[in-house]
C-alpha cells in the first residue's frame, strides 16, 4: 500500500550534509522524490542537496511522503524564490488591471435579427450539470486547489477529444450569418464554432473542474500573427507564468508541438506564438472582467477589427 503524501510549507536550509524543511511545527529531514538510486540514506541526502540546490534559504512547498521518523522524500511542488504569495496570489491577479464592465453585442433571439448585449463574464457556464458529470466521469475534478498543473493540461486534452463534443472549428459567418458568442450548451448541441466558443467552454470545464476562477483568463487582444483572437491563459502552480492554451488548437497538433505539460505550452508575450495575443484588449472569467490598453497602437488595433464595434467597454472606477 503507497504511502499517503503530505504538504508542508517551510524555509528550505542545509544543515551539515542535510536538506533541512524548518516548518512552524518544527523541522523536517528531506530526500529527493522520487528515490534515486542511491544505495544509503546518505547518499540519498546528497542527492537531496544537488536536487534542491536552487531553493535552499527560499519559502517552499514540498510534497512527501514519510521514510522513517522525520525524514521524508520530497519533491518541491511551489517556490516562492521569486516573489512572495500573498502579494501574488488571488487579490494581486485579480487587481493588478483595471476591471470593466464589458458587454458584446453578439447575441440574437431566433426569428429576430436585432442583436443584443451580453456580459461576457456570464457566458462562462460554471453550473452545467453535464459539463460537471463529464469531468467526473473521467476523474477530471480537481482535489488540490494549489496543485493544479497536472490537471490543467489533463483537462485540455479532455476539451479537444471528448466525446460529448470533440473539438471542430467552423467560423460564425458560416452558421450564424454574424458574429455570434454560444453558450457551452450550444456548442455541445453545434458539435462546432470557433475561437470565442471554444475558448469559453474551455474555461468553463477549468473552473467547474475545481481550478480557482483568478487562475483563469479568456483573453482577447490581436496576436503575433495578425488578427483578432479569443483564447485561454492558465496561471501556474508557482502564481507567476501564463500559459497559453490555445482555444483553437487541435489535439493532435498539440501533440506534434510537443506540448507534453503545461510548462512546455508558450507563456504570455512568446512573440513565437504566433496565435498568442500581442496586444491585449480586454480579458475575462466568470467573476471580472480587465481592460487596459498597454499601447496606443493596441487600441488603434483593437478599433481596426470590425467586430470589435460591437463591445461595450465601461472602466469601473472608485
Amino acid at each position: 500500500m503507497e504511502k499517503p503524501t503530505k504538504k508542508f510549507n517551510g524555509n528550505l536550509d542545509i544543515e551539515g550534509n542535510d536538506i533541512i524543511l524548518k516548518t512552524d511545527k518544527g523541522n523536517i529531514t528531506l530526500i529527493s522524490y522520487p528515490p534515486q538510486t542511491a544505495i544509503s540514506l546518505e547518499a540519498m541526502k546528497l542527492d537531496a542537496v544537488n536536487a534542491f540546490s536552487e531553493y535552499i534559504g527560499n519559502p517552499v512547498t514540498i510534497s512527501g511522503m514519510k521514510q522513517d521518523d522525520q525524514i521524508y522524500d520530497a519533491k518541491i511542488i511551489r517556490s516562492y524564490k521569486s516573489h512572495e504569495p500573498e502579494k501574488y496570489g488571488k487579490e494581486y491577479w485579480n487587481n493588478r488591471i483595471q476591471k470593466a464592465h464589458i458587454r458584446f453585442k453578439a447575441r440574437r433571439l431566433p426569428g429576430y435579427n436585432k442583436q443584443f448585449e451580453v456580459d461576457v463574464r456570464q457566458m462562462i457556464t460554471i453550473n452545467d450539470s453535464i459539463i460537471y458529470e463529464d469531468l467526473k466521469k473521467h476523474s477530471l475534478l480537481v482535489r488540490d486547489l494549489e496543485i493544479c498543473d497536472e490537471d490543467i493540461y489533463r483537462i485540455y486534452h479532455h476539451s479537444r477529444v471528448k466525446r460529448i463534443n470533440p473539438y471542430r472549428y467552423e467560423y460564425d459567418e458560416k452558421i450564424f450569418g454574424c458574429e455570434f458568442f454560444m453558450y457551452p450548451y450550444e456548442l455541445r448541441t453545434l458539435h462546432k464554432g470557433d475561437c470565442d466558443d471554444w475558448g469559453i467552454e474551455l474555461a468553463s470545464y477549468l473552473i467547474t473542474a475545481g481550478i480557482p476562477e483568478w487562475r483563469i483568463r479568456c483573453v482577447v487582444g490581436n496576436t503575433f500573427g495578425g488578427g483578432g483572437h479569443l483564447t485561454v491563459y492558465v496561471l501556474d502552480d508557482q502564481l507567476s507564468n501564463w500559459y497559453h492554451l490555445n482555444s483553437t488548437t487541435a489535439w493532435p497538433s498539440v501533440i506534434k508541438k510537443g506540448y507534453g505539460k503545461l510548462s512546455d505550452f508558450p507563456k504570455a508575450n512568446d512573440s513565437n506564438d504566433k496565435i498568442g495575443i500581442k496586444d491585449v484588449w480586454f480579458s475575462f472569467n466568470n467573476l471580472y472582467a480587465w481592460h487596459a490598453f498597454e499601447t496606443h497602437t493596441s487600441e488603434e488595433n483593437m478599433h481596426r477589427v470590425p467586430w470589435m464595434n460591437s463591445f461595450l467597454i465601461r472602466p469601473i472606477l472608485g
